[in-house]
């Protein structure tokens, strides 16, 4: 097992960013997700949401 200290973060460029989205993390998502006649818009908010602002 894999503990957080032992993870070395690294700095991708844009397009190894953009391959990694596209070939693993969309296609993972979007897996099983029915097409759609007209689009739809999930909103979800929590905690972290104060008077239509984000507080960071």
């Amino acid at each position: 097992m894999t503990r957080d200290e032992d993870i070395v973060p690294v700095e991708l460029s844009e397009e190894q960013h953009e391959a990694i989205l596209t070939a693993e993390i969309l296609p993972a998502w979007t897996r099983g997700a029915v097409p759609q006649d007209r689009p739809v818009v999930v909103i979800v908010a929590g905690p972290g949401v104060i008077n239509g602002s984000f507080a960071i």
